[in-house]
C-alpha cells in the first residue's frame, strides 16, 4: 500500500517541475482510495494570477475532471503548508485531510494567526480536515535549492516568493513613475 511518503514524493517531483518553469517549487495532488485523482504545480507567474497556487490548481483540475464540489474523502498532499488562500479553498471543498512537508509560518493555513484549516467555528464548512505535518521535510528543502535563488524559509516566506514580490513592487513603482 502507498503511504504518505510515496505521495509527498510525487509532490516533490511536481515542485521540481514548477521550479524548472520559474515558479515557486510547490506541487500538490488529490488522492482518493489510494488513487491520485488530480495533480498540479504552482502556476502564478505563468498564468499571471496570484490564485494559481498548486493547491488551488489541483482543486480546479479535479473539479474540471469530475464536476464535483464536495471533496469529502479526498486527501490533499502538498510540498508546503497551504497558505490562507488555499486553506479557504480546501475548507470550501470539504477536503478530508491535508498532508504537507514544510510549514509556512505567518502565511500558513494552520501555523499562522489565521488557522483556517483548524477552524471548527464556521458551520458551513463542517468538520476541519485531519492535518498531517512534516513528511520528508529535508527532501522538500533540498528540492527548493536553485543556482539562481537560495530558496529557503525565512519567517515562513520562501525567498523565491519574496524575490518575485519585490520584482512586482519594483515594476509597479517604475510604471507609476513613468505615468507622472
Amino acid at each position: 500500500m502507498k503511504d504518505h511518503q510515496f505521495y509527498i514524493r510525487q509532490c516533490i517531483n511536481l515542485g521540481k517541475e514548477a521550479k524548472s518553469n520559474g515558479e515557486s517549487p510547490v506541487g500538490a495532488i488529490l488522492v482518493k482510495d489510494g488513487e491520485i485523482m488530480a495533480s498540479a504545480l504552482e502556476a502564478g507567474k505563468a498564468k499571471k494570477d496570484i490564485t494559481c497556487h498548486a493547491e488551488v490548481e489541483v482543486i480546479r483540475n479535479l473539479r474540471e475532471k469530475l464536476d464535483i464540489v464536495d471533496m469529502s474523502g479526498y486527501t490533499m498532499y502538498t510540498t508546503h503548508e497551504p497558505c490562507i488562500l488555499c486553506s479557504y479553498a480546501i475548507r470550501h471543498h470539504r477536503i478530508s485531510s491535508v498532508v504537507w512537508s514544510i510549514s509556512t509560518g505567518e502565511i500558513g493555513g494552520a501555523s499562522s494567526e489565521y488557522p483556517i484549516l483548524e477552524a471548527n467555528n464556521i458551520a458551513i464548512w463542517g468538520k476541519a480536515p485531519e492535518l498531517v505535518k512534516g513528511f520528508l521535510k529535508s527532501n522538500v528543502r533540498k528540492s527548493c535549492l536553485s543556482s539562481y535563488f537560495a530558496c529557503c524559509l525565512l519567517n515562513g516566506i520562501c525567498l523565491l516568493q519574496l524575490n518575485y514580490l519585490l520584482n512586482e513592487i519594483t515594476k509597479h513603482r517604475t510604471t507609476k513613475s513613468q505615468i507622472k
